[in-house]
């Protein structure tokens, strides 16, 4: 995320803005908040699993993941689309183009 660099001069404007006796103390803070937020999030994921019915939890677990690779492989390819008459190349305005290429002689 941060080169080294970058978080030594994050650290050095940190100490110059809060001073050497702050910093250990909003460390702290830092980390109980931090910790406190982590625990309410697990708290509310396992509010969540609990309260969802045991048999929609086994259904869910049970049910076969598709594999989209083989979905992509084995798809029809749709091939009958038909090219329109101004895009169709003759041999004569193939030539053509074919002569304007050509350096003069």
């Amino acid at each position: 995320m941060f080169s080294a660099g970058e978080i030594i001069l994050i650290a050095i404007v940190a100490l110059f803005l809060f001073g050497p006796t702050k910093l250990p103390e909003l460390g702290r803070t830092l980390g109980r908040t931090l910790s406190e937020f982590k625990k309410g999030a697990q708290g509310l994921m396992e509010d969540a699993h609990a309260a969802a019915p045991q048999d929609v939890r086994q259904d869910a677990m049970q049910r076969p993941v598709p594999d989209p690779v083989s979905e992509l492989i084995t798809a029809p390819v749709q091939t009958d689309h038909a090219v329109p008459a101004q895009l169709q190349q003759t041999p004569s305005s193939r030539d053509k183009r074919e002569d304007l290429r050509r350096l003069p002689e």
